[in-house]
């Protein structure tokens, strides 16, 4: 008897770290959405801005040799409508359609929202006007 209620005890400890850990999965995806949604508010669409100092982001894609998934940076140098990165690869290729809600990571939203907030670019662009 004993045996059987530790068991159950052990099913519902582990059933509590899957459904704290499902919540804390949840809540970290929607607060990188809510900070998202504040970049893009920050700006309107027409706007390009230029970071300061460029900065790199990690996006996960196919290896198009084996299939694997890897990390493939971005060094992004600028933002337009408030959500689309652009800047080069470390192989010198273009990108201008990356956009903030594809970054998988909350702490390179993080970083982007701070670094607007702390001024740190230039308007290169403004056709609002």
């Amino acid at each position: 008897m004993i045996w059987w209620m530790v068991n159950l005890v052990i099913v519902v400890k582990n059933q509590k770290i899957n459904n704290m850990n499902y919540n804390s999965r949840e809540e970290v995806k929607n607060l990188r959405i809510k900070f998202c949604n504040e970049i893009e508010n920050l700006f309107q669409v027409g706007q390009t801005i230029e970071f300061i100092n460029p900065f790199t982001v990690y996006v996960t894609e196919e290896n198009e040799f084996d299939a694997s998934m890897v990390k493939v940076p971005y060094i992004v140098k600028t933002m337009s409508d408030g959500q689309y990165l652009t800047g080069t690869t470390p192989y010198g290729d273009e990108f201008d359609d990356l956009s903030t809600y594809n970054l998988e990571d909350i702490v390179e939203v993080a970083y982007v929202l701070d670094t607007i907030g702390d001024k740190q670019y230039k308007i290169l662009q403004d056709d609002t006007k």
